[in-house]
């Protein structure tokens, strides 16, 4: 249990003290209705630049706060426990980005719920996942070594095969400004024919509601509406499942996705981290240093069986789907985007092409490894073949 003193606002206050924060606001829902004013009445701790009445305080801080709680409110009923996470900005792991959350307290017999706000400055996902597991999921995080899989949507086509996505759907966002409702609506009747399409798995009907939902609200919030090519993702833990959206302006797709877990650090590394993730984040692989073994010498038979047993070992030739797999995902969202409208702008235009050329250079490295590995089984197999 996480001591009362080492709470979320408290160590917001913390970290806008240190400049790690820019601005942050915390406070108390009521148990009944969210009347008008509410976030000031239950306000606990803050800070920012100026007053809480300020223009810019209220665009950029307590107006989202207080939208996305009221969206939490109409999701959450009495479900508990239940967390509410929303992070929007521009692409990059360490761009600044607006954070709001809201939570269960973790004070035993505490029944009000917590809505947090706050932009970051420079903090990575790792260290923002790091704070919110700690502080609002009451346990500790450590980020995995490997770097971040770019392809997110790749990821939820897995975990559909797997189990851990009960429903997905991907769909094109459209270039033209169009009725969000007449939109789903469209895209879920004809989920096998239409092109708006991307991916689709498991009762999408069951999905129609909370995407709509989330769609009319993202798209009408304005601080995210400020950035043509911001990025948004929005998480909603129940006590059985989590409904997952990740909005994603620079590719053009949207998704959204109900996952049989509840285990949001997991989540945030396999979706959220890629989703943000560009070709800047890519972290430069470290090329093992030789190394000398001594040991005894072996007869020459000997040494070739440890290493046909070594090789056998250590290749696993479901690599080689794996990667063709992704090839595959990866030839098909540059062909979507080679083939969505395009607005007549140059930036949109020069958008495009930035996003097909990292995409082309992607499929080239893929393809690549494609021909080492092919290259690896022959030589596996007419090695084995000699030493049979």
């Amino acid at each position: 249990m996480i001591p009362v003193t080492d709470d979320l606002p408290t160590r917001l206050q913390a970290m806008f003290h240190s400049g790690e924060i820019t601005e942050f606001i915390s406070a108390q829902m009521p148990i009944e209705k969210l009347s008008t004013g509410w976030m000031e009445q239950g306000l606990l701790l803050k800070g920012f630049t100026g007053k809480l009445e300020d223009r810019k305080n209220q665009e950029q801080l307590i107006i989202p706060a207080d939208r996305f709680a009221r969206l939490t409110r109409d999701l959450e009923g009495v479900a508990r426990p239940f967390v509410g996470m929303l992070i929007l900005g521009s692409q990059g792991l360490v761009t600044p980005k607006l954070c709001i959350v809201v939570y269960d307290t973790l004070e035993e017999n505490s029944k009000p719920m917590m809505t947090v706000a706050f932009w970051t400055k420079n903090l990575d996902f790792a260290e923002i996942t790091r704070i919110i597991a700690r502080h609002v999921l009451g346990h500790g995080y450590s980020t995995g070594e490997s770097e971040p899989d770019l392809d997110y949507l790749e990821q939820l086509r897995a975990d559909v095969s797997s189990g851990e996505v009960r429903r997905l759907l991907s769909l094109k966002i459209p270039a033209e400004k169009q009725n969000a409702a007449e939109w789903i609506r469209d895209s879920i009747r004809q989920v096998n024919e239409s092109e708006r399409v991307v991916a689709a798995a498991g009762d999408v009907n069951g999905l129609s509601r909370i995407t709509l939902l989330l769609t009319r609200w993202l798209t009408s919030l304005d601080v995210f509406k400020r950035a043509k090519n911001n990025i948004a993702a929005i998480l909603f833990k129940f006590s059985d499942r989590t409904e997952l959206c990740l909005w994603d302006n620079p590719h053009g797709i949207a998704s959204f996705a109900t996952l049989n877990g509840t285990d949001i650090d997991s989540m945030i590394d396999r979706y959220v981290t890629p989703l943000w993730s560009g070709s800047q984040d890519l972290a430069v692989s470290n090329v093992r240093a030789p190394e000398v073994v001594v040991g005894k010498r072996a007869k020459p038979q000997e040494v070739d069986r440890k290493s046909k047993a070594m090789v056998s070992h250590q290749i696993d030739y479901s690599v080689l789907s794996q990667i063709r797999t992704r090839l595959e995902v990866l030839e098909t969202r540059l062909q979507a985007l080679e083939n969505a409208p395009r607005d007549k702008t140059v930036t949109t235009d020069q958008s495009i092409a930035i996003v097909q050329t990292k995409l082309a250079e992607t499929i080239d490295r893929l393809e690549s490894a494609v021909v080492r590995l092919s290259d690896l089984e022959a030589r596996i197999k007419r090695v084995s073949k000699s030493g049979g």
